[in-house]
Parts: structure tokens; sequence; C-alpha cells
């Protein structure tokens, strides 16, 4: 058709326009600031990385070395934390897809974001204020700043080597959970997509943010080793689980992350920006990744080696397998070589892919190098299928939850007629379980099986529960916002910090606000994104011997509320009108009282679907027949143009989880959709609202060629009635 030739030369056209001002463009940034290239190529000098460490004595390791890079990069230049993002638009941009120094709203490089190099997010969508309201990262601590150094009055609050742009809502999951190796499930980021970061504790991050977090760690742990000189704890790296007090556990875990994922360019360019910049220290676990286990294990500095080749010798003991099943490298002995000439057997670390067919390759890593074996000679006997027993013991859900395969037995089948129990290694999905799924599917292998009759309810209600771990006696000297975040149980994840005064105490119920004749409070700064949704705040209160002050409730929107304390442990609620709040405060007014716990909780009585309202509303699902205007399915411009712009004001997790037809609900909305989109000859249904149509553009061309036609007849009666009054004057 000739509008579609039409088209293309307009696209090329349009095309060499925009490539002829780019390269124009680009060569005025060149031209105009000659600096900008260089500066981002000389932050890889080896000169200037050598010369910072000159004075670091390689014989050195543990506890010296680590103060000897404690000397070094202490006394840093501290940056406002409430001015890091204008830090981050450099530090932490893609200087790959955003090169211009000066560009205002330049592509960001997101912390566990697995999208980074689909879906770009640039700076303005941040949550510091800059956006339009569609805030997609904000700033997370890698090392959790109630761990240690909860004010913003505390150097490690503010210090760049670990506040990074991170995706918001993973941002989330983490919260304030160590960093480890975790068998939990995966979380969903920001779109609602499930990533490759599993849910705490501890959170586990994708392999390719892994060496980032560990390294941000070791250089906490170097820089603040004896606290910051003003009131943050001493922290610390241990092996156990021991997560408070300005100790972080897993350090085995951060180690091995530190080696599977090295430092890269990003990392490289970011410890420059920052010394350069800003704080004008540099994170020595980037420069020398070496260090790490020196310090924190105590070995003499080993200089980096390179994985240079992988044997395998030996017969495995095992032959026979079952497609699917696990390889067992019994009676191999695999031997990892390195460019130093040393070699090592790494049997136990490489990493065996499931057997399929009569061979299976075994890979290990080390130091970002890769190597494959491959193994032959294996006898497989060919899966057929999944078939499963029993009914689920658990079928209704409520939205967040995990699907419990409990009640059901899961079957591989076999060509020889055999069968296995395979249900502990079923991968089910979706996971989490999302409002209005009726099945889940199981995966073994290449296989599915589907599980009906589930039922997955929305939550309209969350309770955040924040309560105090009883002492066992009431403590004579006041409590600070360390001490306090200690004695926090339930609701830890809750809490970003703790406010507290002078007089509060350790106390037998929870803990003792204020003294005989003076107020206490205690301040929880709440840690979902700084602010919860709240309806309703509860406090667990009681008197204090014979004392009958009040407590008050202040939240941040300047709620406030007040009780009296009676004998036994008891609840007061009330209603809060606001819908955000960011921090709950409890303090006497001159009496003494125990507060033991706080709940924070939201409740909606809305349980609708918005895709299936716009459904509803749009797409005319309850008249099967329904056509529209033209023949077969809708052609009507208006009526789909309609629908698409309803579809694109719906918040974009919605419109994902309808493009990808979540759990199959939207199956026959879905197809009509695309059907209407491609009437309509829209390529992109899920992307703007403009849709180009032929008869649109046969009109357009068929007008313009009456157009033009219409001109030239014009033009020839205005030059004829011109040229006959010429010659009328000149026979004049």
């Amino acid at each position: 058709m000739y509008y579609k030739k039409l088209l293309m030369k307009h696209h090329l056209i349009k095309t060499s326009i925009i490539t002829l001002l780019a390269s124009f463009t680009l060569g005025q940034i060149i031209l105009s600031n000659p600096e900008s290239t260089t500066e981002v190529e000389a932050e890889f000098s080896p000169v200037t990385v050598s010369k910072y460490y000159e004075n670091i004595n390689h014989k050195h390791y543990g506890n010296e070395l680590k103060d000897d890079l404690y000397k070094l990069i202490k006394g840093h230049t501290e940056y406002d934390y409430d001015n890091a993002e204008i830090a981050m638009k450099q530090t932490d941009r893609d200087w790959v897809k955003s090169p211009d120094p000066n560009d205002e709203n330049p592509i960001m490089v997101l912390l566990y974001a697995d999208y980074n190099d689909t879906n770009p997010i640039t700076w303005n969508k941040s949550c510091g204020g800059y956006g339009d309201g569609s805030e997609i990262w904000n700033k997370e601590h890698i090392w959790a700043k109630a761990n240690g150094f909860p004010s913003q009055g505390l150097a490690a609050y503010c210090d760049l080597h670990h506040l990074r742009a991170s995706d918001k809502k993973l941002n989330n999951w983490r919260s304030n959970y160590p960093l480890g190796n975790s068998d939990n499930e995966f979380v969903t980021d920001n779109f609602g997509n499930t990533s490759t970061c599993r849910k705490a504790t501890p959170f586990e991050p994708g392999d390719q943010y892994k060496g980032d977090v560990a390294r941000a760690l070791f250089y906490m742990a170097t820089r603040y080793y004896t606290g910051d000189g003003s009131g943050g704890s001493k922290l610390a790296l241990t092996e156990g689980t021991d997560s408070s007090g300005g100790k972080w556990g897993y350090l085995n875990d951060l180690l091995a992350w530190h080696e599977l994922d090295p430092v890269d360019d990003f990392e490289r360019n970011r410890n420059q920006l920052i010394y350069e910049n800003y704080q004008h220290n540099r994170n020595p676990y980037i420069d020398h990744p070496e260090f790490a286990r020196a310090v924190f294990k105590n070995e003499p500095i080993v200089e980096p080696k390179t994985l240079t080749n992988l044997v395998v010798t030996g017969s495995p003991t095992q032959k026979n397998y079952k497609e699917g099943a696990t390889f067992n490298p019994n009676g191999l002995t695999v031997t990892a070589y390195f460019d130093d000439d040393s070699q090592t057997v790494v049997t136990s670390a490489v990493k065996w892919d499931k057997v399929t067919s009569t061979s299976v390759n075994g890979t290990y890593t080390y130091g970002g190098v890769s190597k494959s074996v491959t193994v032959s000679g294996l006898t497989v006997i060919e899966m057929t299928g999944l078939t499963y027993s029993g009914t689920p013991t658990t079928t209704t859900y409520n939205s967040g939850e995990s699907f419990n395969p409990a009640g059901l037995t899961v079957y591989a089948n076999y060509s020889d007629s055999s069968k296995e129990n395979v249900t502990s290694e079923v991968t089910w999905s979706p996971d989490p379980l999302t409002y209005g799924v009726t099945s889940v599917t199981g995966q073994y292998s290449k296989y599915y099986v589907t599980i009906n009759g589930i039922t997955v309810n929305k939550v309209t209600s969350v309770e955040y529960t924040i309560k105090f771990s009883n002492s066992s006696s009431d403590g004579s000297t006041a409590i600070n916002t360390d001490e306090a975040l200690q004695y926090v149980s339930e609701g830890k994840n809750y809490v970003s910090s703790i406010g507290v005064s002078s007089k509060t105490y350790k106390g037998t119920t929870g803990v003792k606000l204020g003294s005989g004749s003076a107020t206490g409070y205690v301040q929880f700064n709440l840690s979902n994104d700084g602010q919860i949704s709240a309806n309703k705040v509860t406090v667990g209160i009681k008197k204090y011997g014979s004392d009958s002050g009040q407590v008050k409730v202040t939240t941040s929107n300047n709620e406030t509320k007040s009780f009296s304390p009676t004998d036994s442990l008891s609840e007061f609620s009330f209603e809060l009108s606001g819908k955000t709040i960011t921090y709950v405060k409890c303090e006497t007014t001159s009496k003494r009282a125990y507060l033991s716990y706080i709940k924070v909780a939201y409740e909606s009585s809305e349980d609708t679907d918005p895709v299936q309202t716009w459904i509803d509303n749009y797409m005319h699902m309850s008249d099967p027949n329904y056509s529209g205007e033209g023949t077969g399915l809708c052609k009507s411009s208006g009526t789909y143009l309609t629908a698409k712009i309803a579809l694109m004001s719906l918040d974009v997790s919605y419109r994902n989880n309808f493009e990808n037809n979540v759990d199959n609900k939207y199956t026959l909305a879905l197809s009509r959709y695309l059907a209407w989109a491609k009437a309509n000859e829209d390529e992109s249904p899920f992307n703007g609202t403009t849709i180009i149509k032929s008869d649109y553009i046969e009109d357009i061309y068929k007008s313009s060629q009456i157009y033009i036609i219409l001109v030239i007849i014009a033009t020839l009666l205005i030059t004829t009635t011109s040229t006959a009054l010429i010659i009328k004057k000149k026979r004049k």
C-alpha cells in the first residue's frame, strides 16, 4: 500500500535528520567541552590508584592492614545526605547510555534491578522530589543505617561509598535485613516482575550485584571499625548471624560474592568520581580486591591470579540417570589451573547442569573467569511427562503468599514406565500469588503440571507491629538509640531508626518512659520507603506503679491522641485522617508509664481489580458478539482509541499484568484488545495512544492530491488572468 511507502520514506528522512543532528550535537559537545570525554577515560589510570596506596605495606594483613587502610580513607569530606541524589546523577549514571556529563536527566544504573538494560530509568524518577510522581528508585544504604548509625548527623549515614540508587520496591524487600545466601522465594521489582533477588532473611541480591554490595560492606567495616567519632557504632563483619549493634553477619557469603562478581568498569568509575568530586577517599576493595581476604580472613595478601584452564580426570561412579536428575561427581577430580602456574582441586565447587543427555557440563568460576568441563558416557532414561496425585491442603491464599504443595505428590514419568516423586524439586508459579489467581503451574525439567481450584484474595489490611522485648528489670540509666533498637523485636524491620529522650529506660514491660517529674519519649521512624500508609494506630501501655499520668501519641502528620494507662497492659487506639505517616512518637506528659508495643494498621474495603474494571467498562466482554463498526472484531478507531487511552491511565504494574496475561486471567480480553490493535494497524498497543490507520493515511493522501490539483488550477487561473491583463494594458 502506498501509505506504507510514504511512512517508510518519512521515516528514512526523519532518521537521516536525527542522525545528522546527533552528529552535529555530539560535535558541539566535544568541541565546546573537550575535557568531558578525557575525564571519564582518565578515571581508570593505574598510576592514580597506585599513588594513592603507595604507603600501604603489602606485608601487613588482618587488623594491621585494616588499620592501615582506615588511616588512609578516614577523615573524608562528608557529603550532605539531602543532596546525595544530586551526586548520584554523576556517580550512579549509566555512562555508556548517558555519556554527556552535563545531561540533567541521565539514565541511571539501579542496584538490584534486572531491567537495567531493557527498561532504562532516568534520574528524575527518584524519590527525592525531582520526579513527576512516578518514582522508580531511591537511595539504598547497603549497610542498613538502623544497624549502627541511625541519625543523619553521623558520617556513615551519608557515605556515598555505600549509598546506591536502587529499585524502590526491591529496596523495600531488602528492608534492614543482612545480606547473605538465601533459600527463600524470588521477589518482585518496581514493575511487578520477578527479580533475581531472594526474600530475606537474609536478603540475597542477584549475582550481578553481589560483588558490588560485598565491597561496599567491606569498605564500611574498615572506614568505621572504630566508629566515626560522633556517636555511631563500631562496625564489624562477622561469620555468624548477629546483625545488631553495628555487627553484620554472613562474612563468608560476602567473600564468596566478592570473588563471584569481580570489579567492573562501573564500580571503578564510581569509585573515582567519589574520590575526585565528592568525598576525596576511595574504596580500597575496588582498587585492590586481594585486600578482602587479607583483612577479614587474616591471611597474607595474595596477589590476583587468573583462571586459565579446568581439567577433569577419573570416571563417574554413577553413569545411569533419569532425565532431569542431579549429576553425581563421585569418582571425578576437577582441577583448576591459574596463570601463576598454581593449581587447585575444585571438584566440590563445580556447578553441574542437570542430566538431560549422554553428557553433562560442569562450570567453575574464579575471579570472574569461568571454565567448563564435559563428562560423557552417561545413560539417560527419557522423561515423558509429569503427573500428580492428591489435592493441595491449602487452596485459599492472600495475595503475596506462596503456594504450598502440601497434600500433593508430583511424579516424573519415564520411558521405562517408572516414576519418581519429585515434589520437593518442583518450582511453582506464579510466586508470590496475586489477586484473582485460580491455578498454579509446577515445573520440573522441561515438563509442567497445572493445579486448578486455587483462590487468591486481595489483601485489604496490613499491620506493622513494633514491639519492645522485655528487660529483666528496670534500668537505672537512660538508654540511647542503639540500645533502643536492640530491644525492638517483632517490628524491627519496619523501623529505620529510633529517637529516645534521656528519660527513657529499660523496663519490665517494654520500656519505661519518663521520670517522676520529667517527660520521656520514644519516636519510631518508619522504614517502609520512609512512610507507611495507615489509618489506625494502636499502643500497648501500662502505668508505672501508682503514677497516674497520661501517654500522648503523635504521628508525623500532627495527629495526636492522649491515653490514661491502667494497672494492666491495655490497648488504646485512634483513627488517622491522613493516609501516610513517617513516624510515631509516644511520650509521657509528666509521670511514668511502660510502652510495650505500637501497631500501625492500614485497612481498606476496596476489593476491586483495576484491570478487570477497565475490561468491564471498555472491552464489551459481556457481549461476546460485539463487533463495533465494520465486520469482524472492532475496527472503530474511536472505540479502540478510547479503550487504549483508558488502559494507559492505569498504573504501569496493572498494564504489565494485562500485557503479560497474568495467570491467564485476561485471555479473552487480551485477545480482543490485540485484535482491535491489529485492525487499527497499531503495532504498539501498550505504548502511547497514537493509532496509525491506513484509511486516515489514504484520506490524507487523497485530500493532498485534490489540494495540489486545486492549487495548480488556481495558479493557472491567476497566471492566465494576470497575463491577459498585461496584454490588454500593453495594447492600450
